[in-house]
């Protein structure tokens, strides 16, 4: 047998390199023990600022009137109890969770870390921050999480998520941590534009928990999934997302909070008008809007905001989502093929009341959904003398579109600028068939 020979000066090298997966694996240990310490530590830090949300909705037996002339058909199921998460930011008054959980909702009740349970109250909610903050009383144990004021991430940013879930009656919510790594989220072609994800699934319950950093302080809230997608992480190189979770940056959510529990609403600028579903089109414009002052028509497309090129609605909206009141931007819009630009002074423009008047008279539209989830628009009630019902329209025919525009946009044009002059024609669906119809004038 070969018996191989080292000069005596390797021999501490060579027992050194044995010893080092050994070193190695001590170190894993001590790293895996250090993230369950400042697990722990942070558990025990943010918990008592973490609350289960349970929301009842409300019960529609009765078709709701959204605008006269317009109704909503009731719902055919009892509505269930929803679960979710929420939690103290800026100051233990203000309670903020997911603007989706309250929708619609009849009560709302939070169980915090010592099992109190308590009702609480709406404040307000915002769309583009996707937070709604309520109001309730909070017992001596609740604490708050602190917050940055710019929340900044990269590829080696480290969060705790928690994610609460009611027990059983009378006991504190059980609260989930979960250790990730956390980046900015790719472009999710939305209105919201620092998304932050984290390779994690959560459970029921857990929407609208608090995202932690390794300081302790508020990292995000978690508001949707991200599936799993192939995404173009360099020119010709594809690389494979895992599904994961997204959250709305931490400062933004503290702000909003802010401003709804002072005024009920987070203050933005509009230009005042109504876009053509998610496409850059102006569909219609406010009366005395900003964007009618400055010269902007219906049926403008408007593909750039100062330096920003505009392909849909979504970037409309990222384009003027922290801009202020007063401010002047300049709108560039395709009018006809020819390329126009107008100076729009942005202004805290709210809309104006509804209409009073029904967009038919003498008849209500009522809308449902179908089993596939689309939206379906018809005439629920007409009087003999109505325009409609002397056209021939019947009760319970489909209406599909007035004036060569979807029922939606029909209506959210009658919701803005509702017209003197009644629609010229309509198509309706009756028995599987769609058939024209002409509107008499008055």
């Amino acid at each position: 047998m070969m018996r191989a020979a080292f000069p005596t000066a390797a021999g501490p090298l060579f027992c050194a390199a044995l010893a080092l997966p050994a070193f190695a694996q001590d170190g894993a240990q001590d790293a895996v023990r250090s993230v369950e310490q400042r697990t722990q530590e942070i558990k025990d830090a943010a918990s008592p600022a973490v609350v289960a949300v349970t929301v009842t909705p409300r019960a529609y037996p009765l078709p709701r009137l959204v605008l006269p002339g317009v109704v909503i058909a009731p719902s055919a199921q009892q509505p269930e109890r929803i679960e979710g998460t929420g939690f103290f930011v800026a100051s233990r008054g203000l309670l903020v969770t997911t603007r989706d959980l309250v929708d619609g909702a009849a009560r709302i009740e939070v169980r915090f870390c010592d099992g109190t349970v308590r009702d609480a109250s709406l404040v307000g909610v915002d769309g583009p921050f996707r937070v709604a903050v309520l109001r309730t009383s909070a017992p001596d144990a609740a604490a708050m999480l602190p917050h940055a004021p710019r929340v900044e991430a990269s590829e080696s940013t480290i969060g705790w998520f928690f994610g609460a879930a009611a027990g059983a009656e009378k006991s504190a919510p059980s609260v989930d941590v979960q250790v990730a790594s956390v980046r900015p989220a790719p472009e999710q072609g939305s209105v919201y534009d620092r998304y932050l994800y984290a390779p994690i699934s959560i459970a029921r319950g857990s929407a609208g928990g608090p995202l932690v950093g390794g300081d302790g302080r508020l990292l995000g809230m978690a508001v949707g999934s991200l599936v799993a997608r192939d995404d173009e992480a360099a020119p010709n190189v594809r690389v494979r997302l895992p599904r994961a979770t997204l959250f709305v940056r931490g400062d933004d959510i503290a702000d909003a909070a802010r401003q709804i529990a002072t005024s009920g609403i987070v203050e933005r600028p509009m230009i005042g008008v109504v876009m053509d579903g998610q496409t850059n089109r102006i569909d219609t414009l406010f009366a005395g809007s900003p964007a009618e002052s400055a010269g902007l028509a219906e049926g403008d497309t408007i593909v750039g905001v100062g330096a920003l090129s505009i392909a849909n609605f979504a970037d409309l909206s990222r384009a003027l989502l922290r801009r202020r009141a007063g401010e002047p931007v300049r709108i560039t819009v395709d009018r006809g093929g020819e390329r126009v630009s107008r100076c729009v002074t942005l202004a805290q423009f709210r809309e104006p009341p509804p209409p009073t008047r029904p967009p038919f008279e003498g008849a209500v539209i009522e809308i449902s959904q179908n089993a596939k989830g689309d939206q379906v628009f018809k005439f629920a009630e007409l009087n003999d003398g109505s325009l409609v019902a002397k056209a021939g329209v019947l009760a319970g025919d489909r209406l599909v579109s007035v004036d060569d525009r979807s029922p939606y946009r029909f209506l959210q044009r009658h919701r803005a600028r509702p017209s003197p002059v009644p629609p010229a024609k309509i198509t309706i669906e009756r028995d599987g068939h769609e058939r024209e119809i002409a509107l008499p004038t008055e």
